[in-house]
């Protein structure tokens, strides 16, 4: 089984996942399954996915960490709270996504926009703003739904001039 330790290996890794991985289509799912890693430090982890989940947004897709045994896991919401980037992980069975939970913090008006869309399903910002039963502008509300889509946490649709947000994969929770 694999070993990926140190900065160097996770910025090697990284190029070589680059190369791997075909030309990407925007709104595609892009998963790195973990299953095979028997060590997995902390340090390799930001300098593999960090970098990766940056490329895959500015290529309009999605990463998700795949397969990831508990201790990887504590690396990885090491590295998602340090580096400010939330990482959803979940289980891969059969090219099916499982139990898919975002870890990382975030900012508490931010966790609480993440939380109101994942248990309606899905919603624009005036309905967020009302779920929040906050004082805040329908606009700010709106800004921070798009900031979760720039994470890779929400996608948009839009019906009109309204843009519903909901969450990237079903059944998605927030762990932090």
């Amino acid at each position: 089984m694999p070993i990926l330790a140190g900065a160097k290996g996770g910025e090697a890794a990284f190029l070589l996942l680059r190369a791997a991985i075909p030309a990407l289509s925007p709104g595609q799912l892009v998963v790195v399954d973990f299953s095979q890693m028997q060590i997995c430090t902390a340090s390799a982890i930001r300098e593999l996915l960090v970098p990766m989940w940056k490329w895959l947004r500015e290529s309009g897709c999605v990463g998700i960490v795949g397969n990831v045994d508990e201790v990887t896991l504590d690396e990885i919401r090491l590295v998602a709270d340090t580096s400010k980037q939330p990482f959803i992980c979940a289980r891969l069975l059969k090219n099916n996504l499982k139990d898919p939970i975002v870890y990382g913090q975030l900012e508490e008006k931010m966790a609480l926009t993440l939380r109101l869309v994942l248990d309606s399903g899905e919603a624009d910002a005036k309905a967020v703003h009302q779920l929040a039963r906050d004082n805040t502008q329908v606009t700010v509300w709106n800004n921070r739904l798009a900031a979760l889509e720039d994470l890779g946490l929400l996608a948009r649709r839009k019906v009109s001039k309204t843009k519903f947000y909901f969450p990237i994969l079903k059944g998605m929770t927030y762990g932090h």
